[in-house]
């Protein structure tokens, strides 16, 4: 842990060292956590205290990641020294409002389509919001398309916009009304992923607003590792609020039941991963790479040309997803919890092979953190979410899955944006607070897609 620490000192919270800092203590808490209260709320056998083989998995996947941000590091030592560059636009509310009204009013129409299928308000009310997920699984659709990332959408466009305004040269009237602006996009895409009980969208849209605060405070050189650690555990614990409210407008609403939950999709998810270390669990569609790029299984339009999913002998989504419960219960563990935890979804799919995919991770989250250091459009929106999933390594590996996707595209756009706006970016040497708070030096880079 501690040459973590001094990575995070020298490189900052907000980046990757960051997030892995994180999950290591929560697999850490998972590993130690007494089995009596364990099994009492879990109601199934604690197979991960103090289990040795889960633990050296565990860190052998971690060091692989660590070591695939050295070597980025390494061939981009520039790139992780650069500082955020301030940035210019002739006309700085045309270049902000145009990206972010379009992404409010997709995510308002897609809100209103939601609306037209089914009283989410009223179901939401009565603490039954596990029906709007049953809906899903019936088939009964509550959007259908490109409707369904429309709050990802908006939550990309989000993100760029928040990094845009720490690096734009605006008055301080000026940037407290575009922060206001910015708040409301905000609210709009929590009420849409309230409305689908979507726990996932809604913690990624607050843990990558999160990190880009911490970053642009870090950035400014006026926050301590110190405070920065302080910020870090109020956001986690404000994330474990976000996720009980979640879970009690999903009906559970006894204490016990929010306690299983909590635990259910954190530490429990290590105990599957044990159970599958030891053989004693088996993902019934484990080994034919579906849990590599999970994004594949829902591209229709790609298996039409392609044909993929039949080569590799992929089930459709709701049959795999049903069986991963199956599984769960033929290892006498609570079938009420799937998750497995990304590295155990890797270890189902390839074995120890997974070491080898956690270090291309290691690398692409290097490039994406270097880039979004320079303040590139395509980082803006791809690094907060890459950090959500070294947060969430205790559940399922949505590293390429469709919100990915969507979120690379949208940031493709904003590049493009960006040149057609002709937005110069300007040169900002760093400030002594900066350089001695991040050891870092010279002058920022030129900003790259």
């Amino acid at each position: 842990m501690i040459p973590l620490l001094k990575s995070i000192r020298r490189n900052g919270l907000a980046s990757p060292y960051g997030p892995v800092l994180v999950a290591c203590l929560g697999f850490l808490v998972a590993w130690l956590f007494p089995p009596r209260p364990y099994t009492y709320y879990m109601n199934e056998p604690d197979r991960m205290f103090l289990d040795l083989l889960t633990f050296i998995y565990f860190f052998a996947c971690v060091a692989a990641f660590l070591l695939g941000l050295r070597v980025n590091r390494m061939a981009n030592p520039a790139a992780w020294r650069a500082v955020l560059p301030k940035a210019y636009s002739p006309s700085p509310i045309l270049y902000l409002a145009i990206p972010y009204t379009a992404a409010m009013v997709f995510c308002a129409l897609a809100l209103r389509i939601i609306g037209s299928h089914v009283n989410f308000l009223m179901i939401l009310a009565a603490h039954q919001g596990e029906e709007l997920k049953n809906m899903g699984k019936e088939g009964a659709r509550l959007s259908s398309g490109e409707w369904v990332q429309a709050p990802m959408l908006l939550i990309g466009v989000l993100w760029w916009m928040q990094l845009r305004v720490q690096q734009l040269r605006l008055s301080r009237g000026t940037r407290v009304v575009f922060m206001l602006v910015w708040f409301l996009g905000v609210l709009l895409a929590i009420a849409t992923t309230v409305a689908t009980v979507n726990r996932s969208d809604l913690m990624s849209l607050l843990a990558g607003c999160g990190l880009i605060w911490i970053f642009g405070k870090e950035a400014r050189g006026v926050l301590r590792v110190g405070r920065g650690l302080l910020y870090g555990a109020a956001g986690f614990v404000s994330l474990v609020a976000v996720f009980m409210s979640i879970s009690f407008l999903r009906g559970a609403s006894a204490a016990n039941l929010l306690i299983s939950n909590l635990l259910g999709y954190s530490i429990a998810c290590y105990n599957r991963l044990a159970s599958l270390l030891h053989g004693s669990m088996t993902l019934f569609f484990g080994g034919r790479g579906i849990y590599l790029f999970i994004y594949l299984q829902d591209a229709d339009r790609l298996n039409k040309i392609f044909h993929f999913q039949e080569a590799l002998h992929w089930p459709p989504f709701y049959l795999r997803w049903g069986a991963e419960f199956s599984s769960v219960a033929l290892a006498g563990l609570n079938v009420s919890y799937n998750w497995v935890s990304v590295f155990g979804f890797l270890y189902a799919d390839i074995g120890w092979g997974a070491i080898i995919y956690v270090f291309g991770a290691g690398i692409l989250a290097g490039m994406a953190w270097s880039n979004f250091r320079r303040g590139s459009a395509l980082a803006a929106t791809v690094y907060p979410w890459i950090a959500v999933w070294i947060l969430i390594w205790s559940g399922p590996n949505v590293l390429f899955d469709a919100a990915f996707v969507h979120l690379v595209l949208v940031g493709l756009l904003l590049a493009g944006w960006d040149k057609l706006l002709m937005v110069n970016r300007l040169d900002s040497e760093p400030s002594s607070a900066a350089m001695e708070t991040r050891d870092t030096g010279g002058r920022a880079l030129p900003v790259g897609v």
